[in-house]
């Protein structure tokens, strides 16, 4: 497998493998590339699923699927957002790369070389059924997809795996397929049908319930520091200059009026907390039905054994780790720490579990690898290939550096030890450079946290040695920022006003 990586030139990869070597006698024709299903299970955390150790058995499919694959223990995602997640993992890039962070500008340019682009180059067919939200064709990740559909508002994967198995159906079955599956099972408001909103934690009447069960489907995002804020327009501040609203003010908005009126809002129990947490297991729980149902329906179409199957998670979920149930206000690791299992075709390696710290930005090389080509030059990733056969292998740094970014102004480096954050200023933006270049490690703008199985704790950057640990964690992202593309100079794209409202209702813009 090809794990350097070389310029992509347009066409070029699939010529140049079309023609065998020269040598005496007929060259044995290559074996043809694995058709490649990628599954997205939208907003789950990895350590609320059974196979990562969680106590509470939310994932049994999962599990199955984890004992016939390689599990990535630590993969972390390069942005809280399914918006720019997705489009870094699609590019492996970070998402600054990509275009300038902004919710109603972001796209993914249409020249821009994607994992689905690259495939389609190749002769793959290729075919996408997403669940609306930040993954519409506006937002340009219908790059490179001969089928693109997404005309389902924050759906489940109850809403998708139909069309695509019709779609898989249809196909021509000679020639290789990438087939991109994903829903917002576990996104807020973790209401789900059937017995799934009580399945955890049946017993229980208090205002939690209320709370999730009210006109507005976010209302779980108003409590912050264990009070509930039903008056407070969650998240969303006008800004001086016409009426666009953005989420840039969460923390101090709430920070704030706790400060004023420390006794506004309503006090909530641990309880209360904790039934919150309950459904949004019992959200992951009706998320692994729908897996495990598209699974078996694989199974009997022949293609679970012929087809290299990853299941993936694009950002996890804030539980009041940090006061407050979201993922887009924060980088730390309930946020970033997500599931990665890559089944190869025939079960090959399953239920090898791997320690090494990944990136999604790997899933793109890795693909790629398997389909006997390399990534384009600016991917930031690396293939997975040689983990899957030796999770220590000496070729993979033995703990890489994890960068993400926020479009609420914020990155941040994680280490195996440290997360270090740099808040105050969009990624990628003069202001952004600006600091990164001058600030010193005491600057207000920067906190180190030591990160761990139990949880995140903040240090003292006051501290000389507490700044020494931060140091080389600001040195990395320093370098990695070096050389940094500039996005591409692209209009933003037309928003119509009914995905607006859509997107005001779901808590964004």
């Amino acid at each position: 497998m090809n794990t350097s990586k070389l310029p992509l030139f347009a066409g070029a990869c699939g010529l140049l493998l079309a023609f065998p070597a020269f040598a005496e006698g007929p060259a044995a024709a290559p074996a043809p590339p694995p058709s490649v299903i990628l599954v997205a299970m939208d907003t789950t955390r990895a350590d609320h699923l059974s196979a990562y150790g969680y106590a509470r058995s939310t994932s049994p499919n999962f599990d199955r699927f984890a004992r016939e694959a390689v599990l990535f223990e630590r993969c972390y995602a390069q942005s809280n957002e399914t918006l720019t997640s997705f489009a870094s993992t699609f590019t492996s890039r970070l998402p600054s790369e990509i275009a300038p962070l902004a919710y109603d500008s972001f796209h993914i340019p249409a020249d821009a070389h994607t994992l689905s682009s690259v495939l389609q180059l190749m002769g793959f067919q290729t075919a996408a059924f997403v669940a609306g939200g930040h993954l519409i064709k506006e937002f340009g990740h219908d790059r490179g997809f001969d089928v693109y559909q997404d005309g389902w508002n924050f759906g489940s994967l109850y809403h998708t795996i139909p069309p695509a198995l019709a779609w898989l159906d249809q196909r021509d079955s000679e020639q290789p397929f990438f087939l991109f599956i994903h829903g917002y099972d576990a996104h807020a408001p973790y209401a789900k049908p059937l017995y799934f909103e009580g399945l955890f934690d049946p017993d229980y009447a208090g205002p939690a319930d209320q709370i999730l069960g009210s006109d507005s489907p976010l209302d779980v995002e108003k409590v912050w520091q264990g009070r509930y804020y039903p008056d407070i327009r969650s998240h969303q501040v006008t800004r001086t200059v016409g009426e666009r609203e953005i989420q840039v003010l969460h923390t101090d908005l709430f920070s704030l009026l706790a400060l004023q009126a420390p006794s506004a809002g309503q006090a909530l129990s641990e309880q209360d907390l904790e039934h919150f947490v309950a459904h949004y297991d019992g959200s992951i729980a009706y998320g692994d039905l729908q897996l495990g149902l598209l699974m078996a329906s694989l199974r009997e179409r022949g293609l679970l054994d012929s087809t290299l199957i990853i299941v993936m998670g694009d950002h996890g979920e804030d539980l009041f780790e940090h006061g407050h149930a979201n993922h887009r206000i924060s980088l730390h690791d309930a946020s970033g720490h997500v599931p990665l299992l890559i089944r190869l075709p025939g079960g090959e390696h399953g239920g090898q579990r791997v320690a090494t710290p990944v990136d999604l930005l790997d899933i793109m090389p890795t693909v790629l690898d398997f389909a006997g080509t390399v990534a384009p030059a600016q991917a930031r990733g690396h293939s997975l290939a040689p983990l899957l056969a030796n999770s220590d292998n000496p070729d993979r740094p033995p703990i890489p550096m994890t960068f993400s970014e926020g479009i609420l102004p914020m990155a941040s480096v994680r280490s195996d030890t440290h997360r270090l954050i740099l808040g105050g200023a969009l990624p990628g933006s003069p202001a952004f450079f600006d600091l990164l270049k001058s600030a010193s490690i005491d600057d207000p703008a920067f906190a180190l946290f030591e990160v761990g199985p139990s949880g995140e704790q903040r240090l003292d950057l006051g501290d000389a040695t507490v700044a020494s640990i931060a140091q080389p964690l600001l040195d990395a992202m320093r370098k990695a920022y070096e050389g940094h593309a500039l996005p591409y100079d692209e209009a933003a794209p037309y928003i119509d006003p009914e995905l607006l409202q859509v997107m005001r209702d779901k808590g964004y813009w």
